[in-house]
């Protein structure tokens, strides 16, 4: 494993090869996962169930063109919140993105969200107006 450098703490690579593909932006508040609630069947999927909607309906809308997945990719999730509110905790703002990345599979932005095939980050700042950027890698070999 010489040369190679993880971050112990994020388990972020800088050294990892990548090339830049695109980002889409979502102009709606990312959800925190205490919102949302488990991915699960019945009534208590029912907000998991209305975020990913939301989501597949406004990825359909920013995606048109926009280049699939063929190979591993690496994520920049960014919320950017508006004034008045707060940074999430990270438990609250990796679970949130779980609706928003199941349809990002299910448009084929990426093939998985297993670690084999997705790195992914998040990062969180405040802004004008709630927002949610997505920052798409490919991941070469």
């Amino acid at each position: 494993m010489s040369g190679i450098i993880i971050c112990p703490g994020c388990g972020f690579e800088p050294n990892l090869r990548v090339q830049y593909v695109g980002e889409l932006r979502l102009a709606v508040s990312y959800p925190s996962q205490n919102e949302i609630g488990a991915n699960g069947k019945g009534p208590g999927g029912l907000k998991y169930r209305r975020a990913r909607m939301r989501f597949a309906s406004l990825i359909q809308a920013v995606a048109v063109g926009f280049p699939r997945a063929v190979g591993a990719r690496r994520l920049w999730l960014k919320r950017i919140y508006r004034p008045g509110k707060r940074d999430y905790d990270r438990g609250n703002l990796v679970g949130g993105a779980k609706p928003l990345l199941d349809v990002l599979r299910a448009q084929g932005l990426i093939l998985d969200d297993t670690p084999a095939l997705l790195s992914d980050y998040y990062l969180q700042k405040s802004g004008a107006a709630d927002e949610i950027v997505i920052v798409f890698e490919d991941i070469l070999i």
